[in-house]
Order: structure tokens, then sequence, then C-alpha cells
């Protein structure tokens, strides 16, 4: 972190001035080990798998954009 993005860090927490950061990361860390698994299985995903993945969002998101009124679509303009 910069001098600059610590100090904006800092303003932000003034607010709370009883945080703490060891405290936070051992309270995000089950979190963070289950992010870190995510990555490294995305990371090692075959083509084919990424590839259907790909398709089953596309399917998704035309079943959700058909169930919704005109104007209100998520993913398409239609």
């Amino acid at each position: 972190m910069t001098s600059t993005q610590n100090a904006r860090f800092k303003t932000k927490l003034q607010n709370y001035p009883e945080w703490d950061r060891e405290q936070q990361i051992k309270r995000n860390s089950r979190a963070l080990e289950k992010l870190e698994e995510l990555r490294q299985e995305r990371m090692n995903m075959s083509d084919e798998e990424a590839k259907a993945r790909d398709n089953f969002f596309e399917e998704f998101k035309q079943i959700v954009d058909t169930n919704r009124p005109v104007g209100a679509k998520l993913y398409s303009e239609k």
C-alpha cells in the first residue's frame, strides 16, 4: 500500500478507532482460504469445462431475460 493509499485508509477508519487489521484478517481467514481454493480451481480448469461454464451462463442469461418485461432486461437490450 502506498503512503497516499495508507493515508486515505486511515482517514476512512477515523470512525472506527478500535479496528485492528490483524484481527480482521483472522476473522476473514476462512473466507480467504475458500477464495484461494476457488481461484486455484479456476486456474486449473480445462478449456472444455471453461467452455461448458460459459455456455451455461449464456443460457442462464437468456432464461432470466426471457422472464423479465421489456425494458427491464438484465443481460440484453431486447
